[in-house]
């Protein structure tokens, strides 16, 4: 297969699709930011300002996901797809038809479904249409341009933002009619952006800073070619370097989003999010480094770097609360554990940990709605068939990519490092939080997951 971007040519249509998952992966971070399981709590909104401030239904995703998928189905290049490209998302998806068949809270289970179903055709879209590292410079730019707006209106809310809405809260709004959930935001230090909650926003900053340093790696111009030796004159004097403003703005742009969503997960207080950026850079500075010695003095640089800002920016307190935290989480797991025991084989419906957590849960453990473990709920949710298909899918897909990645390019194999990371670090942050339930977050990283695995498969010298 040809691999080179410059020589296939791009129909209309095609780039019509591509721009469609750029601007959903653009929209999700923005508007689709609240839980799958909060179906019920989705109202559309009455007129311009609240669609242009306000969160919108997931449904209205789901609506937008539907032209741009018979765009790259119908409109692309219809070479048949590898199989593990095929055999991963539609095992999950199955698994997950199965297990909503018998549920007993089939509400919640359906609209999970409905997701899962567009996290499948997202990782489609990702191995169809972004086969090579270069095509997907306008999907990385539309999800950093929603980054930098997120990260904008998380710094607001961090210098006099939420405190302007507690003001407007407590002049106009009838606490009895707002959810008590909402009320805790509010009133708490901790931002929030365009997400549900600080965890989330953190899970969001972590991904994204590492999209936003492969969108530089894949911007760069490439080199001028070197003149030949017989055109130089001895005579002539070498042309002074000249400044290069494209590469100028791409790099200004990519540091004010990595630095404003490193402020952001500053402000969340997401101790998860902290150490899941952590062991993210740790394995990134495994897979760039060329020796052993090279590693351990970035690991050291990175360990000092976050001893630094851990204390800085968390402190003491912040041990204390993630001790609590911590305890509070293994109550979820422990209940988590107990409902995959009653319910091996499929499970009790996808996102129904929520309605079945009270019957287990001990009368020390905390209420909550999520397992705040992607592995866990799969076991409680879909039973053993559900958590081995997405054992088999996204961890799948990133271990495939991690197995061939020797065969990439070397001058692909940057950018494509660093979306790796994005998530692997999605991935970490899933073991202490619920980020595969909202689609601000798991929406785009199914796209890269998918370039990822195409990528892997149809390296040269690996067999599709």
């Amino acid at each position: 297969m040809n691999r080179d971007p410059e020589k296939q040519p791009r129909r209309p249509l095609h780039l019509l699709a591509v721009a469609g998952t750029a601007a959903l992966c653009f929209l999700a971070p923005l508007k689709f930011t609240e839980p799958v399981i909060l179906y019920y709590l989705d109202t559309l909104p009455q007129n311009l300002p609240e669609w242009f401030f306000f969160t919108w239904p997931n449904s209205i995703f789901h609506l937008l996901l539907i032209p741009v998928a018979l765009f790259a189905w119908f409109f692309t290049a219809r070479d048949k797809p590898a199989r593990f490209l095929r055999l991963a998302p539609a095992l999950f998806v199955a698994s997950q038809f199965l297990a909503c068949l018998g549920t007993a809270y089939p509400g919640i289970a359906w609209n999970t479904f409905a997701f899962f179903l567009a996290m499948g055709v997202g990782f489609l879209l990702g191995a169809r249409l972004f086969r090579e590292p270069s095509a997907l410079r306008p999907l990385l730019l539309a999800w950093i341009l929603g980054g930098l707006w997120v990260a904008l209106e998380g710094v607001s809310q961090a210098n006099g933002g939420l405190q302007e809405t507690r003001e407007f809260f407590e002049r106009n709004v009838d606490p009895r009619f707002v959810h008590p959930d909402y009320i805790q935001k509010v009133y708490s230090d901790r931002i929030f952006s365009t997400f549900g909650n600080p965890n989330a926003l953190g899970g969001f900053a972590i991904s994204t800073v590492f999209a936003a340093a492969a969108w530089f790696a894949l911007a760069r111009p490439p080199e001028a070619p070197a003149q030949p030796s017989w055109k130089k004159s001895s005579r002539q004097p070498p042309a002074p370097p000249q400044l290069d403003w494209r590469k100028v703005c791409t790099l200004s742009l990519a540091l004010l989003v990595i630095l404003t969503l490193l402020y952001c997960l500053w402000k969340t207080q997401s101790k998860g999010a902290f150490l899941s950026l952590f062991f993210s850079l740790v394995c990134c500075a495994a897979l760039f480094a060329k020796k052993t010695g090279q590693f351990l003095k970035w690991t050291g640089l990175i360990l000092l770097a976050a001893v630094v800002a851990f204390g800085a920016g968390y402190g003491q307190k912040a041990v204390e609360k993630g001790q609590k935290t911590f305890a509070a989480r293994l109550g979820y797991w422990h209940a988590a554990l107990r409902i995959g025991a009653d319910h091996p084989l499929l499970g009790t419906g996808p996102g129904t940990f929520c309605k079945t957590y009270f019957k287990y849960k001990r009368d020390t453990d905390e209420d909550t709605k999520l397992a705040h473990n992607s592995l866990l709920q799969m076991w409680c949710d879909s039973g053993l068939s559900g958590l081995i298909a997405f054992v088999f899918w996204f961890p799948g897909s990133l271990f495939l990519w991690w197995k061939h990645r020797r065969r990439i390019p070397p001058d692909q194999r940057t950018a494509s490092t660093l979306l790796w990371c994005a998530c692997l670090a999605f991935g970490i942050h899933s073991l202490v939080e619920f980020n595969l339930y909202v689609p601000g977050l798991a929406w785009p990283i199914a796209v890269l997951s998918g370039f990822l695995a195409s990528e892997a498969v149809l390296s040269p010298g690996t067999s599709a």
